[in-house]
């Protein structure tokens, strides 16, 4: 299971989050279907740490998680759900092997829309979060 899969099961563990959400949590796009609010998660980068021996078996990566609401209220609410999960894990295991050394809010923002210029438009109210997570990874044997 990939590294983002696991961190979306993580979320969806949360009481919190699935009463917002109701297992609106997804990679890439968001399926045009699904209602507010919903949380849709992207790697930024990841860092694969070496030292002088070689690889170290951790990686550095960072994901940006985003919050999107129909309410300013209602955003918020998801955005506060996910860093209770997510802000401050410390050696902890996420399931399949990812081991999560440390994760914390590296960049919390608002994104919020211009507004509408039609009666029919809704506005969707984003906030971003960057996580940093760094976390164990296999090392390829030589």
């Amino acid at each position: 299971m990939s590294t983002i899969t696991q961190i979306i099961e993580h979320l969806k563990g949360s009481v919190q989050v699935q009463t917002l959400v109701k297992g609106r949590v997804c990679s890439g796009l968001a399926p045009v279907t699904w209602k507010f609010p919903r949380i849709n998660i992207h790697r930024i980068t990841t860092v694969h740490d070496k030292h002088m021996g070689g690889a170290s078996g951790l990686a550095d990566a960072r994901y940006q998680v985003n919050c999107d609401a129909e309410t300013t209220v209602e955003r918020d609410a998801v955005a506060e759900a996910v860093l209770d999960r997510m802000n401050g894990i410390i050696n902890a295991d996420l399931g399949e092997g990812l081991n999560v050394r440390s994760c914390f809010a590296d960049n919390d923002e608002d994104d919020d829309p211009p507004a509408p210029t039609d009666a029919k438009e809704t506005p969707i109210y984003r906030r971003r979060i960057d996580l940093r997570i760094w976390h164990t990874e296999s090392v390829p044997s030589l």
